[in-house]
């Protein structure tokens, strides 16, 4: 008697084909394992900037992420611009005075005190401002206006063009014996998800 159907027969078959492809594949294939974690991103090449002096910040020059040429101003502090500007103009008047008439000793040495006294007030007034000591990107401004200062607190970084960034990613100590030099990390960044960028572990 055949008591059996038909699909009986292929499907032992098949079930009897799958399980041979499974024990080839537990003995002779491969299986991907992903390490995860997480990562801090170093810049090399960022330069901190810091308060000169104790003071009050009058303005912010710049924002972050924008390029600035060596020399620009990115920091004011309060400073008494009246005072160099009465200086300069009281200069001015002297010297027209002396040119008037060379011979007036009196004048000239007027002239020359008022000459130390604006100098020393034009850089009074130049120590009142950051300015970017080589061409760079700003980042991590860390002040705003009307904040008070005292001498050396951070103000902002500066990165330079040439700047080279480092990834230390710490994963699992179970993955370590896994990991090898030239294997590619892929990264994503906190808030841009599913925006990978690839590097490769040194």
């Amino acid at each position: 008697l055949r008591l059996t159907p038909r699909w009986t027969s292929w499907t032992f078959g098949l079930l009897v084909g799958v399980f041979v492809v499974a024990v080839l594949y537990a003995i002779l294939g491969t299986m991907d394992a992903y390490a995860t974690g997480v990562a801090i991103v170093r810049v090399d090449g960022r330069t901190p900037l810091s308060a000169k002096q104790p003071g009050v910040v009058e303005s912010v020059e710049v924002q972050p992420g924008q390029r600035v040429a060596e020399g620009d101003v990115l920091v004011r502090f309060h400073g008494d611009v009246a005072e160099a500007d009465r200086l300069d103009q009281e200069f001015e008047l002297q010297l027209i005075k002396t040119l008037a008439n060379p011979a007036d000793e009196g004048a000239r040495q007027s002239l020359t005190g008022l000459r130390a006294a604006r100098e020393l007030a034009r850089q009074r007034l130049e120590e009142t401002l950051i300015r970017a000591p080589a061409p760079g990107i700003v980042s991590d401004v860390r002040i705003h206006a009307g904040q008070s200062l005292a001498g050396g607190d951070p103000v902002l970084s500066l990165v330079t063009s040439d700047a080279g960034y480092r990834v230390t990613a710490m994963l699992r100590g179970q993955y370590r014996p896994r990991l090898k030099p030239g294997m590619k990390l892929r990264i994503e960044m906190s808030g841009y998800r599913y925006a990978y960028r690839e590097v490769t572990i040194e």
